[in-house]
Parts: structure tokens; sequence; C-alpha cells
């Protein structure tokens, strides 16, 4: 029994991580909406990425919401999270990781990153020039690390906010908690913090969103990534800052699953960030410059103590 539990554990983290994290689909769930627009960029290694700009319905965008989505399927079963937002007057950049959907390649921690900083720039130089707006870029669990990581290369210009939900701090710590709450991993747990890389993790790139608002949103309830773990996050995380913890929220449902109670909250933290000083228009809306992540080792290790 236990060298079975050991391999159960080991196979899935010895393959490079990629299958621990990474469930892609090529199907498509769900009709392109019809005030959608596909577009094909690419990333920095030549891989070809697909995306839908949904436009606002009333034709005069406020902003554009950047969608990074989780880490199962494809975006045409993540769509349905944001599309809302163009009825309030909001355009919407969906895209889909290689191994995703229709775009190219296959998903590792290195290719996904160079994706989202495409993603980045592809609105930043593409569309923000055309639909004269300024960004919102927003990450449902997997997809909040990624977003998060991308902005150590890509900086938050032209964003005026941005906004992480049922994300974690630690690749490590959710890989360990995964683990350790299933019995026959248990004794495994260990490996998370071995195998498990942490060179992308939240912890060291969410400090470097201020001062663009951050606002994290977790379900107290979350069967997938602990809601500690969006408390981790929002600790190390500098002002302006918000949390949101959703009472009996479970993962990634805040805006589905409650009505238009966060979906109107939403709204308003963006029109408030929108009537920062500083959020003024700036067309191509100038990217920052790459900069170096802080040091934040020690506020990921606390919750290692006691188990994951």
């Amino acid at each position: 029994m236990a060298r079975a539990a050991f391999l159960l554990c080991v196979v899935p983290l010895l393959t490079g991580c990629t299958r621990f994290f990474y469930f892609p689909s090529r199907a498509v769930f769900a009709p392109t909406p019809r005030n959608a627009e596909e577009v094909v960029f690419q990333a920095s290694d030549g891989t070809r990425l697909h995306g839908l700009w949904l436009h606002a319905t009333d034709g005069h965008p406020k902003a554009t919401f950047v969608h990074f989505h989780g880490n199962a399927a494809n975006m045409t079963s993540h769509v349905r999270q944001l599309a809302w937002v163009t009825r309030r007057g909001y355009d919407l950049f969906e895209f889909d990781y290689r191994g995703y959907g229709s775009s190219e390649g296959s998903p590792t921690p290195e290719g996904v990153n160079l994706d989202a900083v495409a993603a980045i720039r592809y609105v930043r130089s593409d569309i923000a020039p055309r639909n004269h707006t300024r960004l919102v870029l927003y990450g449902q669990s997997l997809g909040g690390a990624v977003l998060l990581r991308a902005l150590g290369d890509t900086g938050t210009g032209g964003a005026i906010a941005v906004v992480v939900e049922s994300t974690f701090n630690s690749y490590q710590e959710v890989a360990a908690s995964l683990l350790w709450r299933t019995a026959l991993l248990l004794p495994c747990t260990w490996l998370a913090y071995t195998v498990v890389s942490d060179e992308y993790a939240p912890a060291r790139y969410v400090p470097l969103v201020s001062p663009v608002p951050l606002l994290i949103i977790h379900g107290d309830m979350d069967p997938i990534v602990d809601v500690r773990f969006g408390r981790a996050l929002y600790a190390i995380a500098r002002q302006p800052k918000e949390l949101w913890i959703v009472p009996g929220g479970g993962h990634v449902d805040a805006l589905r699953a409650f009505g238009e109670k966060y979906r109107n909250r939403l709204i308003a933290f963006v029109e408030r960030a929108r009537a920062r000083p500083g959020a003024v228009l700036d067309r191509a809306g100038a990217p920052s410059p790459k900069v170096t992540p802080p040091e934040t080792r020690e506020a990921v290790a606390p919750l290692r103590s006691g188990g994951p």
C-alpha cells in the first residue's frame, strides 16, 4: 500500500508537474459569442495563440478586461465568467494558453508565462490603441498565478486594476495541500517541496502590482484552493489592495453563484480605479519596464508550519 501511494504521488509530479497543474482540452464547450472577434497572435517563441475580443454592447468601452482563465478545458468554457462585462460597457479579451483550445503547442510553466506576456503585450499594442481604453487584468485560479508572474516581465503599464480570484501564493504549498487532503497521498506531501518548483510563485510577484489597485477575491469554502492561500497573497501584496472573502463561496464562483452582488461590487471597484489620479488614458498604455521581484520566501514559509 505504501509503495502504491508513493507511485500515485510521484508519477504526476515527476512529469515536470505539467499534468499536475494543466488540464487542457481541444473541445468546443460553447459557441463563439456574437459580439466576439477572433484573433491570432504569437508568443515570443513563435507559438500561435487563439483569442477572442468581445466588444461592449454600446460600442463605447470604458476599459478592456483581459481574462486569464484557470487550468482546465479552454476559453470556450471560461468566457461566460466575464462575458457579462460587455453589457456593462467594457470590452473583454479572452485567450487560450498553448495546448488549450485552438492554440498551438503544449503547456509548460515557461511556455504559459510566454503566452500571458504575449497576451498583455498584444492588447496593449493592438487593441488598446484601437478602442482607446486602459486594461483591467483579471486572473482566476491558476490564471491569477500566471497573470502575476507575467507582470514581472511586462510591468503594469496601461492597467488601471488587477484582480485575482481563488488564486494561491505558492505552487509548492497548493500542491502539498492537495496531496495532504488525500489520505492515500498524505505520506507523499513532502514531495511537493522537493519536486514542484516555486520559481514562478505568485508570492514573488504580487508586490509588483502596486501602485495599481489590486483586488483579491476568495471563497471561504473553496474546496480546491483553500482560503488561507488567498489571505497569504493579500498579506504579501502592497497597497492599494482589497480582499473580499466570499461567505459560502466555492472555487471561482463569486461572479457566477451570487447573482449580481459581486458583479456590481466588481464594477464599482473598477470605476473607482478608473477615477484614480494617473488612470487617465495614455492611448497606447505605455508598458512599464521589466522589474525584479522582491524576495518573499519568508512570507511563504509560515504556511508550511503545522502541515499544508
